[in-house]
């Protein structure tokens, strides 16, 4: 395994109420760095993040200006344009630049919340550093397209977390100070009751955090994400065109869909139209090349994720190791909405037609007119479709009528014969009787 590019360190500092007494050393040591996080003291945390020289003191728009215009003259450095304006802050949130305003508030925040506060140190190594997290904007961009999903992977609410962050440039190895903790009580325990958030978290999601960074910073540009957009509106404007047969053939199979969403229909149904989503894309070259090179691309994204959390020394997630299936689902959905938004319309057309019909009959022949007679040829379509009409138009159905008389007459005859006898019978005896 290859040396870790990033480290990241993890400390929990617990809330004491104001009457708590330390018991030993190792509690006292505990308490006074959370009165230290807590902003408890004179000399804070906050102090400690904005301290002189330990970061950028540029806006990160600056920054970003800066960037631009280093790119065009391929000369310069950031370095030297450190601590350019003391007025400005190192620090950031989610919403950008912290100001002095901003920071005075994050005090007062840390002073009363009763939140576990979790201390967070990410460190990179001068060579991945440089190329990735060189300065406070790129490090800005880093913790907000990968924050939240370390958030949810810890089990705590990302809409109920305020997190501040600060790019440090005074060692070999620039790291980021990331602090963060929950708003409101949000953890249910055993009782019943809202909780915080209990302070230990998981270790794989430290972990994921860490190759979520190193899929951030190398993953190739998402610039191939157009060519599913262009798929996709080629099947629309197929099924508009030529190939319109396909949704009347959908409208006769996707009987039983009550709603146009792709994730809830049957896997039956989503059968018949990933078929025909393949029917329509083999129908045209250039939209079966786009879509070969859209999947090659897929596959070399999955590939480059798997190598980015070998050189990070992490094992990829589950999320990250289902990164080629869940993006065929996904392009399958994207265009199955589409398809379903299409038979959605097309059903829509299809009953006005219908009704359309029915109004121009009853103005023609009048309302009671085109329903007595559309009862009556409804009828006489299920006579002449039911089984027994249909028997007996058949050679077998003759040939069984015949039988079947012949064998009721027989019957009869010899019923009557049986009959007679029997009465016969009957005027014998009365007639021995009379003479005894």
């Amino acid at each position: 395994m290859s040396t870790p590019l990033i480290v990241h360190s993890l400390r929990a500092h617990q809330y004491y109420p104001i009457d708590y007494v330390p018991k030993n050393n190792k509690e006292e040591n505990y308490y006074r760095e959370s009165q230290f996080y807590r902003c408890q003291d004179a000399f804070s945390i906050i102090e400690y993040l904005e301290r002189q020289n330990a970061g950028e003191k540029l806006s990160i728009e600056e920054i970003r200006k800066l960037q631009r215009i280093l790119d065009a003259n391929e000369s310069g450095s950031f370095v030297d344009y450190q601590n350019e304006r003391p007025g400005s802050t190192g620090s950031f949130d989610k919403n950008g630049d912290t100001t002095k305003r901003s920071l005075k508030e994050y005090k007062e925040k840390l002073r009363t919340t009763k939140s576990c506060i979790w201390d967070s140190v990410i460190s990179f190594t001068p060579e991945y550093s440089e190329k990735f997290v060189d300065n406070k904007a790129q490090a800005y961009d880093t913790m907000t397209n990968t924050i939240n999903k370390f958030f949810k992977d810890s089990g705590l609410d990302p809409n109920n977390m305020e997190w501040l962050c600060a790019y440090h440039t005074n060692t070999d190895n620039r790291h980021m100070h990331v602090l963060f903790w929950e708003k409101d009580p949000h953890y249910l325990d055993s009782y019943g009751n809202l909780k915080y958030h209990p302070w230990r978290l998981p270790k794989e999601s430290l972990e994921g955090w860490k190759s979520d960074i190193a899929y951030y910073h190398k993953n190739e540009p998402l610039s191939y994400l157009c060519l599913r957009d262009d798929i996709k509106q080629s099947i629309t404007g197929f099924l508009k065109g030529d190939n319109s047969y396909i949704l009347e053939d959908l409208d006769r199979k996707l009987v039983d869909v009550k709603s146009y969403q792709y994730a809830r229909i049957t896997k039956e149904n989503q059968y018949h139209i990933r078929r025909a989503v393949d029917k329509l894309i083999n129908s045209d070259k250039k939209t079966r090349k786009i879509y070969d090179e859209y999947f090659n691309h897929l596959a070399k994204t999955a590939a480059q994720i798997c190598k980015n959390c070998k050189e990070v020394g992490v094992k990829p997630s589950k999320e990250q190791s289902n990164f080629l299936e869940s993006r065929t689902q996904e392009f399958y959905n994207r265009c199955g909405n589409s398809i379903l938004k299409l038979l959605k319309d097309y059903r829509a057309v299809k009953d006005e037609t219908k009704y359309k019909k029915k109004e121009i009959k009853e103005k023609e022949f009048g309302k009671e007119y085109y329903k007595t007679h559309s009862s009556a040829r409804n009828s006489k379509v299920i006579r002449n479709t039911s089984i027994v009409r249909r028997t007996a138009r058949s050679k077998m159905g003759k040939l069984f009528k015949d039988i079947v008389v012949t064998l009721a007459t027989d019957i009869s005859r010899e019923r009557d014969s049986i009959d007679a006898w029997r009465k016969k019978e009957a005027i014998d005896d009365e007639k021995d009787w009379k003479d005894n």
